[in-house]
């Protein structure tokens, strides 16, 4: 088994179940929330983290480095969502209308060169819409912790819907 060190490290632990074999952990929801764009992604040299997630650099109880470092964190996550998250409605609708002019215009004139620009223009736009995804995905996972459990309407609603969905007719 292996186990990395530091406090929240998010390194890989395998437990082998049978001679040789071993299963592998499921992504963390975290990562995979990060990973919108070119910050935070696995392989990175410099991510943003590293300058903040320094725990041994703070004296104090675990509780107290956890706290500290979380703080230090705070503005770069408020940064990234600024960037990755800041109009994301407005700028789907710009990048689809670029991806449709760039559709047009190879319609009428086909060229390597327009082809090669139009994918790269859809792939910004897969990104847009992957972000756009995560981020009203995020955000229901955050009402739901608020007011899910709490005897609520939305809490019955939900209820009565999953055991409708689940029902075998």
């Amino acid at each position: 088994m292996q186990v990395g060190s530091g406090i929240g490290d998010s390194s890989y632990v395998g437990a082998s179940t049978e001679e040789g074999v071993t299963k592998e952990p499921h992504k963390s929801l975290r990562q995979d929330n990060l990973s919108v764009g070119r910050q935070g992604r696995a392989g990175d040299e410099n991510p943003f983290y590293l300058a903040a997630w320094n725990p041994a650099s703070i004296s104090g109880s675990y509780q107290l480095k956890l706290v500290r470092t979380m703080k230090m964190l705070k503005k770069d996550l408020r940064n990234i969502n600024k960037t990755h998250y800041s109009g994301i409605s407005r700028r789907i609708k710009e990048q689809y209308s670029r991806v449709e002019d760039l559709q047009r215009q190879i319609l009428t004139q086909p060229t390597p060169q327009l082809a090669t620009k139009e994918h790269r223009e859809r792939d910004k736009l897969n990104l847009l819409l992957n972000a756009k995804q995560k981020f009203y995905r995020q955000r229901s996972r955050v009402r739901w912790a608020d007011v899910g459990d709490r005897n609520t309407t939305v809490y019955h609603h939900s209820v009565s819907k999953r055991n409708a969905d689940n029902r075998i007719t």
